[in-house]
């Protein structure tokens, strides 16, 4: 029965355990590669969900700690020279504006 149960379970597993990190990682390295003309680094491990956006015109900075979980839309976007640095896995941030500063939602402190 365990068996069963386990080969049940194996499509669930594939799409969002192994194709979740694997579409996750492919959205990692498009940012990377679209965004030579400014510095987005990514610290170690981060999930980047579908429909995550960074809209960096100019020279701006984008930093991301370990551990970081960019949900579901998330939007950043910085202008000028904006920096948004070390977001880390204690703060969850889902539309940030950090060009102007104007922040439509805080991140929340977990």
């Amino acid at each position: 029965m365990g068996a069963e149960r386990a080969l049940r379970r194996l499509p669930w597993r594939l799409r969002y355990g192994l194709g979740g990190r694997v579409m996750s990682t492919t959205r990692r390295l498009m940012i990377e590669a679209t965004h030579l003309h400014c510095h987005v680094e990514f610290r170690g491990p981060v999930r980047i969900g579908p429909g995550f956006a960074i809209d960096i015109p100019d020279r701006g900075t984008l930093i991301v700690g370990p551990g970081v979980d960019f949900r579901r839309g998330f939007v950043c976007e910085i202008s000028g020279e904006g920096r948004v640095l070390d977001l880390d896995r204690n703060r969850e941030a889902l539309h940030l504006r950090a060009g102007n500063h104007d922040r439509r939602r805080q991140p929340s402190l977990s």
